[in-house]
């Protein structure tokens, strides 16, 4: 006799028998009050499937009905200490890792396209907090899992594609840190810009989403672990399907990713190692480059280092994980317990922790944009804050000269004025106010306005930085009477800075930042600074150096286009004023009309080589806007 249609068909031993059919909702529900009592009674049905009596008057038919979320016999306290640990986990992970988002987003020197993969990380971790934390302590207030077959595969879906992400972006990070410091030069064409990385994070994105949608369609699942309070994808499970996506996901998500990691610092300790040994070896004519390869090369492994050190802490916390889910996929699940599947996942979930923590110690520029941006954290931090560089008050002073007197000296120039009765130099009185708000402007103005008046002025030169002289214009072109009495000049430095800046935005995508970078003016990190105007004295030094580099060049060819008399000619005249300068001999060689003549020849040959050349014709006037450049900064 065979009953359809309800869990297991099992034949009676007397064909001639009434059997009773025990349906789920009566075994879970009507029959037996506990998860005791059903695990009891399914055994009991298992052995009287393999061996029922011979007079059997009943035959019992199950169907597997196992409560999917049960409540394990296990003590209370553990799982209250279990949640509340991982609640602070979650605690500092959401706001660790904000504090870190905040501080990269906001710092202009930290807004780099290789921190957009920590920006990433530190997003990833923060998900990982926040998705994980509070379901886990709730659930470990019930002791069981509360939230349902949707909410254990959301919870189980969120705690995969945020741990893979992590991992897989530590690796772009692994390989951006590689091909900086062993292919300086080779990196120059290739290097990690802002589409390059948003290509990477994107795809960290759509790889972790990719592993981490097959159990809902069948391969593997989602399903409650350990003391039955969280959720991941089965690895218990002892069935082709599931071991093949374990072990697959290992490899690709864990293994391989830790392998490239392994040989991407193995090969840049070998180029530090290479670079260190190298300058000892080195004659003392070539140490010098050398050493400043040296230099560039530590201040990215520095950064390396940061990195390494949160890499080595995340694959410490998921290894005991793997080592768990590894023996399941071997077949040795009975070996486990609900403790030893729990606590590896607990220290998992803490790799969320590292990245702030680390960042906050290690990290010298992250440290300086927590004390700019985060005042509160200077003390625990213990961030030293410089004086001067950040205050909530500043105080404005407009320097007022006489439009009578036609030189123009920055505070820190010595004046020297023949009549001085032909101009008037003081101060205005203090503006204790932000200088950046419209109302602080417009009081300078007025200030300046009744200084002219009271001089009896026809006119006054208000000189201000770049941040206020647009405001400044603005101010001036809506009033008449400041129209009529006020120039608004924008400084000597600020001018330089922006005139810097056009240079950069001019020449550094034709090749000027190669050439800096080629022939070790400047280090990779420095030349985003020098071409965006941010380092005034670094930016002139290295293109004055480029300048005169090039002088150097155009002289060579033009001496090469001139027979040997016109070039001993030449050199007897520079070599003349050479050994003459400064003296009057010095001036009357320059005024002469050998000295003319040559500068019309080598005018004459530069204007040729523009006309026929227009790369030439190109750097030539990279030449003339930095000799203007400095012909503005001598006379101011």
């Amino acid at each position: 006799m065979t009953t359809p249609g309800v869990g297991l068909i099992v034949p009676c031993r007397s064909p001639n028998v009434t059997c009773s059919v025990f349906t789920d909702s009566q075994i879970s529900g009507e029959l037996f009050e506990n998860a005791t009592e059903r695990n009891a009674a399914f055994s009991t049905f298992s052995l009287l499937l393999v061996n029922p009596p011979f007079d059997a008057d009943v035959c019992f038919l199950p169907k597997a009905p196992m409560d999917k979320f049960p409540m394990l016999d296990v003590p209370s306290q553990v799982h209250y200490i279990i949640g509340a640990v991982v609640l602070i986990i979650g605690i500092i992970g959401c706001i660790g890792n904000a504090v870190v988002m905040f501080a990269f987003c906001r710092s202009k020197e930290l807004r780099t396209p290789a921190n957009m993969l920590i920006v990433n990380l530190a997003f990833s971790d923060f998900m990982m907090s926040i998705t994980q934390a509070p379901p886990f302590f709730v659930t470990s207030l019930h002791k069981r899992w509360i939230f349902g077959d949707k909410g254990c595969e959301v919870y189980g879906f969120c705690g995969a594609v945020f741990g893979i992400s992590s991992m897989i972006t530590l690796t772009a990070v692994s390989i951006d840190r590689y091909h900086v410091i062993t292919h300086p030069l080779a990196s120059i064409g290739r290097a990690l810009t802002k589409r390059k990385a948003s290509a990477a994070v994107l795809f960290v994105w759509m790889f972790s989403i990719g592993w981490s949608l097959p159990p809902f369609f069948g391969w593997s699942s989602y399903v409650p672990e350990g003391l039955m309070t969280s959720c991941t994808w089965d690895y218990m499970t002892f069935t082709p399907l599931v071991r093949t996506y374990t072990m697959l996901l290992f490899c690709f998500v864990f293994f391989i990713p830790l392998l490239i990691i392994i040989v991407c610092y193995v090969r840049i300790f070998i180029a530090i190692k290479r670079t260190n040994r190298e300058v000892q070896t080195l004659g003392s004519s070539k140490r010098g480059e050398t050493r400043q390869a040296d230099k560039r090369l530590k201040g990215e492994w520095r950064l390396a280092k940061i990195a390494l050190i949160i890499i080595l802490l995340f694959v410490i916390s998921w290894s005991p994980y793997s080592c768990v889910a590894l023996i399941a996929w071997a077949g040795y699940a009975n070996l486990l317990t609900p403790y030893t599947n729990s606590i590896p996942a607990i220290i998992a979930k803490a790799s969320a922790i590292h990245n702030p923590i680390v960042y906050a110690i290690t990290h010298p520029k992250y440290r300086q944009a927590l004390g700019k941006h985060v005042p509160c954290l200077r003390k625990l931090l213990v961030i030293q804050h410089a004086a001067g560089r950040v205050s909530r008050r500043s105080v404005s002073r407009s320097t007022y000269t006489s439009c009578n007197d036609h030189s123009f000296a920055p505070k820190n120039t010595s004046i020297s004025i023949s009549k001085s009765e032909l101009a008037t130099i003081g101060y205005l009185p203090i503006v204790d106010a932000t200088q950046t708000e419209l109302n602080t402007v417009n009081t300078v103005l007025h200030r300046s306005v009744d200084a002219a008046n009271s001089l009896h002025l026809d006119a006054i030169v208000v000189v201000v930085d770049q941040a206020l002289y647009a405001k400044a214009q603005f101010i001036i072109w809506q009033t008449p009477v400041f129209t009529e009495k006020i120039v608004s000049w924008l400084g000597a430095f600020q001018t330089a800075m922006t005139f810097l800046a056009c240079i950069g935005k001019r020449f550094g995508d034709g090749g000027l930042e190669d050439i800096l970078i080629q022939y070790e003016v400047l280090a990779p990190g420095s030349v985003n600074g020098v071409m965006n105007r941010r380092h005034y004295n670094r930016s002139l030094s290295c293109n004055k150096r480029l300048v005169e580099a090039s002088h150097h060049l155009l002289w060579q060819n033009f001496l090469q286009t001139r027979t040997e008399d016109d070039v001993n000619h030449y050199m007897a005249i520079i070599m003349q004023l050479h050994a003459s300068f400064p003296s009057k001999e010095y001036t009357d060689t320059v005024d002469g009309a050998d000295f003319r003549s040559m500068l019309e020849t080598y005018s004459k040959f530069v204007e040729e080589k523009k006309k026929a050349n227009a790369t030439f014709a190109f750097w030539c006037t990279y030449i003339e806007m930095m000799e203007t450049l400095l012909q503005f900064i001598r006379s101011s």
